[in-house]
């Protein structure tokens, strides 16, 4: 199976959703509705006026962990955050082991891994998938949102 059609079954560029543990949850949906597929699966993580953030369980993808968040903002789905942990590419120990050299390889690897599985686009007409770098707290990841 060729990777775009296997990504399909994780990121649905149509809409700006995600597929996981059978179920597909997309931008705009109620926390009610998302609870209802997969309430086990997640817990909240945070809350702050207006929004609360749940993190889902980590699963196997393609053989690398993938950390999900779903950012709710009062009560709709706005913001899928997306973190990997390539098999590929160990992460570091701890934060004395991190280095910036390393957080510029996972990017250019979350970018190659978007790239193959999603194509060149990345702005549609239900919003935008991107990739970052947060350099001051260390990590990458990919934002899907309005």
């Amino acid at each position: 199976m060729h990777k775009y059609n296997m990504i399909q079954q994780l990121i649905n560029i149509e809409n700006g959703g995600i597929k996981l543990f059978g179920h597909t949850l997309n931008l705009h949906e109620g926390i009610n509705q998302v609870v209802d597929k997969i309430g086990p699966k997640i817990a909240i993580q945070e809350q702050r006026v207006g929004w609360t953030e749940y993190k889902v369980t980590q699963f196997v993808y393609l053989d690398d962990q993938i950390t999900v968040k779903l950012l709710f903002q009062t009560g709709e789905l706005k913001i899928i955050e997306l973190y990997h942990q390539f098999k590929a590419l160990p992460e570091p120990k701890d934060w004395n082991d991190w280095t910036a050299e390393f957080e510029i390889t996972k990017k250019k690897k979350i970018d190659e891994w978007l790239n193959d599985q999603v194509g060149q686009k990345r702005v549609f007409a239900w919003g935008q998938i991107i990739s970052f770098t947060d350099k001051k707290a260390g990590y990458s990841g990919i934002i899907i949102r309005k």
